[in-house]
């Protein structure tokens, strides 16, 4: 029994401490570089080169809510994909085996038992699906749940949403503005959903109903909410960095 207690004390702790990280959180940080477009997925076979761009958009901070979980971004997370004409029709591909982000800590001072070394981990659980401009919109997502000083606690796979059930959300694009950074060309927007729904935390072990009591989870539509910032850059798989005139052919300033 005590055991139990202490397990569930434990989680409790992590509940609470991503509920609340706190509002003087750092932003990522991020500077323009090759590295932006490391990972840009290879085009079809036979393709055109010059007929394809990869675009990197660099989530660079904001916040995420889901459930009772309110997580800030403090790391940049890159979602590079290829975009460009083939088989008669606009294709979008994504990097092998889909993007994620960095495990993100959730501060100790959050933690009312000073527990530390939660993280939290966001990765694409799905297609990417293009909106205006053929820029991302729709993303399939799931989010991981480990503890890096207490690995036993929760079991390797926890997370919310799956590859077969996954958090859709529609990042709309909004606020598109060109810019210099490191004087590199620039896009900046806005990414923000609040309609989504998000499952049931799964494959947590034996916490997994006391990580969804705890979190709140499954959360309806309407309880979660996705507002972060974001840098873009075009890369044309021919021609090298197409950003401004991208920017200037969608009348983007």
């Amino acid at each position: 029994m005590r055991l139990k207690h202490a397990i569930t004390v434990a989680v409790a702790a992590l509940a609470v401490g991503a509920v609340a990280s706190p509002a003087s959180a750092a932003p990522a940080e991020w500077k323009p570089s090759p590295a932006d477009f490391a990972n840009c997925p290879a085009i079809p076979q036979g393709a055109g080169a010059w007929a394809w761009n990869c675009i990197s958009i660099v989530v660079t901070g904001g916040q995420l809510k889901m459930g009772s979980i309110t997580q800030n971004i403090t790391e940049p997370m890159t979602i590079p994909v290829a975009v460009g004409w083939h088989e008669n029709k606009v294709t979008m591909i994504s990097q092998s085996g889909g993007f994620s982000g960095s495990w993100i800590d959730i501060p100790k001072e959050s933690a009312p038992l000073g527990i530390e070394g939660f993280q939290v981990q966001v990765r694409q659980a799905g297609p990417i699906t293009p909106g205006k401009m053929l820029l991302p919109e729709t993303l399939s997502l799931k989010l991981g749940l480990r503890s890096a000083s207490l690995p036993a606690l929760l079991a390797p796979g926890c997370s919310l949403g799956t590859d077969a059930a996954p958090i859709t959300v529609n990042a709309g694009l909004s606020g598109l503005k060109l810019g210099l950074k490191n004087w590199t060309p620039v896009i900046t927007a806005k990414l923000a959903d609040d309609a989504f729904v998000v499952p049931k935390a799964t494959d947590c072990g034996l916490l997994t109903g006391t990580i969804n009591s705890l979190m709140k989870l499954p959360s309806p539509s309407g309880a979660n909410t996705m507002a972060l910032d974001a840098s873009i850059r075009i890369n044309n798989y021919a021609f090298g960095d197409q950003t401004t005139l991208f920017a200037t052919q969608n009348t983007i300033k």
